[in-house]
C-alpha cells in the first residue's frame, strides 16, 4: 500500500522543481514530508520509490545471500555491509531462486531487462530481491540498499571477524539492522558518469584511490579518469621509456602558495609515481566496483615533464619539469620520433587499463607556441594543422587499437565526425558544429578545484573562484538530454589539493549532487530535496566512513 505522506511528497516535489525559491509555507512541508518518510533519502533519487505496508526486513547474524553463478562477486561486496562471513554466502542459480522460499536477500540476473543499468529492489518482511539485466545493474541496486541501511553499516572494517563479534555482542545486527520495506525501479539517464583526478600536481597514495573510488562507487558514477601526466609530473611507469619516471616524475621543488613573482619554492625534491603493479591492483579494485578507469595523459601540449625527460621530443635543448602551476610554451614536435613514443606509450596504456576509452587533454592551441618558421619547417601551413596532425594519428591508433580517444581543449581544432573521437565540450558552446558524441566539461559547474564554500580555511588555496554545491546541482538547467551528449565529466586539479581532507572536502558533497543530476530523471530533480536527503541521510553516512566534507553552501 503506498504511503500517503510519500506520494504527497513526490507531488510537492514535482511541483516546485522548476522555481527557484519555495515561500516559507513550501519549505516547511517539505521539511515536514522529507522527515516523514527519511528512510528513503537515497541519493542519486531513483525513477520510482514505491513505499509498501509497515514492515522492515531485519538483518541478523543468520542473514543469507543467495546469488546468481554470475553475481558473486557482487555478493561480497554486500557481504561486507552486513557484517557477515564468507561461508555465509548460498550460491543459488537463477531458476532456483525464483521460489523465495529462504529468508535473505536474493542478487538476481534476467537478461530480458531493457536498461542496461537499471534494476529493481523488491524489500519485504520475508526478503530482499535485487533484479537487473547483468553485473553492474545489480551492484547499483546494492548502492541503494546501502542507503535504506543503518548509518552503522558504513563503519570502516565492520565485515571483519573480530568486528562481527563485537556487533553480535552490542546486539547491533539483531536488533538495528533493519531495512524499510519498499519497492524502487531505477535506471540512469546517462551512461558517462566521470570524475577525474589530478595525481601529476600532488601525488596521491594507492589507500587513497581506493577511498576515492569507493566514494564514485557509492554514487552509481562508472567512470575515474585519472590524470597521469601533466607539466609537473609524469606518474606511471612506461618501460619502453624508462626516464619518464627517472625523470619526469621528479621536480626540483614545488611552489608555496601563490608565491609566482618572485617565486618561492618549498626546496623539496618531490618524486612519485605509480607502479605498472599498482595500475593493475587499483583497476582491479575499480572492476569489482564496476568503474572503468580512463588514463588521462597530456599530449602534445602541457608535455614539460615529458619533454624534461626526453628533450629531443621537442625544439629545446633542455627543458625542466615544472614547479609551479600554469601553462607552458612546451610542445612536442610533430616528427617520426614523436609519433614512435607517442605509439608505444599508448600501447603500454592499452596492456594497463582495460576501458574502450583513453583520454588526451594537451590538444588545441599549445602549438600556438611553435613560430611561424618553426612550423613551416616542419610542413605545416598554419597550427590548426599540426593540431590535426596529430589528432589523425590519435584516431588512427585508436582505430586499429579498439580504443576511443577522448580529446579535451578542442577549442581551435578541427575536428569533423570521426567515429573514434568523443570530444570534451559545453553543449551550449559546441552543438551544432560536430557530429561527434560529447562528454559535458562546462567548467563554470564542473571544476571542483575551485573553492566550495565562500567561507575559506585558514590554509585553504585555490584557483578559479568558487563553485558551491547548489551551482553544482542546477547545471541540469543549462542542458536537455540530447542524441550526441554521453554523459559529463567534473575536473579535480590537485594545484593546491595535496592532502587527502582537502580532496575530500572538495569532492563532497558537489560529487552527490552531480550523481544525482547524471543519473537521475531531470523532471525529478529539485535542489530543496536534494539538500533535505543529504541532510538526513547521507552526511551519517559520510561520518561513519571518516570522510572530509564542506557544507552545502
Amino acid at each position: 500500500m503506498k504511503n500517503y505522506f510519500f506520494i504527497m511528497l513526490l507531488f510537492v516535489l514535482a511541483s516546485c522543481a522548476n522555481k527557484e525559491e519555495p515561500n516559507e509555507g513550501m519549505k516547511r512541508v517539505l521539511a515536514d514530508l522529507s522527515n516523514s518518510d527519511k528512510n528513503f533519502a537515497v541519493i542519486p533519487l531513483p525513477d520510482s520509490i514505491v513505499k509498501m505496508e509497515k514492515g522492515k526486513f531485519q538483518m541478523n547474524s543468520k542473514t543469507k545471500i543467495y546469488t546468481a553463478v554470475e553475481t558473486i562477486s557482487e555478493a561480497y561486496y554486500l557481504l561486507s555491509f552486513l557484517k557477515g562471513q564468507p561461508n555465509n554466502i548460498r550460491y543459488r542459480l537463477d531458476e532456483d531462486m525464483d521460489h523465495l522460499n529462504k529468508y535473505g536477500i536474493y542478487l538476481m540476473i534476467d537478461r530480458k531487462m531493457k536498461e542496461e543499468e537499471g534494476y529493481s529492489l523488491k524489500i519485504t518482511k520475508d526478503y530482499i530481491k535485487i533484479v537487473a539485466k547483468n553485473e553492474k545493474g545489480v551492484f547499483y541496486g546494492i548502492q541503494t540498499l546501502r542507503q535504506l541501511m543503518p548509518d552503522i553499516a558504513e563503519e570502516e572494517n565492520a565485515g571483519s571477524e573480530n568486528k562481527l563479534i563485537t556487533y553480535v555482542k552490542r546486539g547491533v545486527i539483531g536488533n538495528n539492522m533493519t531495512v524499510p520495506t519498499c519497492e524502487i525501479y531505477d535506471s540512469p539517464k546517462f551512461l558517462f558518469r566521470g570524475m577525474k583526478l589530478d595525481v601529476s600536481r600532488h601525488f596521491f597514495s594507492i589507500d587513497f584511490i581506493k577511498k576515492y573510488i569507493d566514494m564514485l562507487a557509492m554514487h552509481k558514477m562508472n567512470y575515474f579518469i585519472w590524470h597521469l601526466s601533466d607539466d609537473q609530473g609524469w606518474r606511471i611507469e612506461i618501460k619502453s621509456y624508462p626516464e619518464l619516471t627517472a625523470i619526469g616524475a621528479r621536480r626540483a621543488e614545488t611552489i608555496e602558495g601563490k608565491n609566482f613573482n618572485p617565486f618561492k619554492g618549498d626546496g623539496k625534491e618531490y618524486f612519485h609515481f605509480y607502479t605498472q603493479e599498482d595500475i593493475r591492483e587499483i583497476v582491479d579494485y575499480a572492476k569489482d566496483r564496476h568503474i572503468e578507469i580512463i588514463p588521462e595523459i597530456s599530449f602534445p601540449g602541457h608535455a614539460s615533464a615529458i619533454l624534461a625527460a626526453y628533450p629531443g621530443l621537442g625544439g629545446q635543448k633542455e627543458y625542466n619539469v615544472k614547479t609551479e602551476w600554469g601553462e607552458f610554451d612546451n610542445y612536442i614536435y610533430p616528427t617520426s620520433e614523436s609519433l614512435l613514443f607517442f605509439k608505444s606509450v599508448f600501447n603500454e596504456l592499452k596492456g594497463l587499463f582495460p576501458s574502450k576509452y583513453i583520454q588526451v587533454s594537451g590538444l588545441g592551441g599549445r602549438s600556438k607556441y611553435i613560430k611561424d618558421k618553426e612550423l613551416k619547417n616542419l610542413g605545416f601551413q598554419k597550427t590548426s594543422d599540426l593540431d590535426d596532425f596529430f589528432i589523425n594519428n590519435l584516431k588512427n591508433w585508436s582505430e586499429t587499437s579498439g580504443k576511443k580517444m577522448i580529446i579535451g581543449d578542442i577549442a581551435s581544432v578541427s575536428v569533423t565526425s570521426r567515429s573514434q573521437v568523443v570530444l570534451m565540450a559545453d553543449i551550449q558552446k559546441e552543438s551544432g558544429k560536430h557530429k561527434n558524441v560529447i562528454i559535458l566539461d562546462n567548467q563554470n559547474f564542473l571544476d571542483f578545484s575551485k573553492y566550495p564554500t565562500k567561507k575559506k580555511d585558514k590554509d585553504q588555496i585555490s584557483f578559479g573562484g568558487y563553485l558551491n554545491t547548489k551551482d553544482v546541482y542546477l547545471y541540469h538547467r543549462t542542458f536537455q538530454k540530447h542524441s550526441t551528449i554521453l554523459g559529463a565529466e567534473a575536473t579535480l586539479r590537485s594545484d593546491y589539493i595535496f592532502s587527502e581532507e582537502l580532496a575530500f572536502k572538495h569532492l563532497l558533497p558537489r560529487l552527490p549532487a552531480l550523481s544525482e543530476v547524471l543519473w537521475s530523471n531531470q523532471d525529478s530533480l529539485n535542489w530543496y530535496s536534494f539538500k533535505s536527503r543529504f541532510n538526513i541521510n547521507l552526511k551519517g553516512k559520510l561520518d561513519k566512513r571518516n570522510y572530509d566534507y564542506s557544507p552545502l553552501f
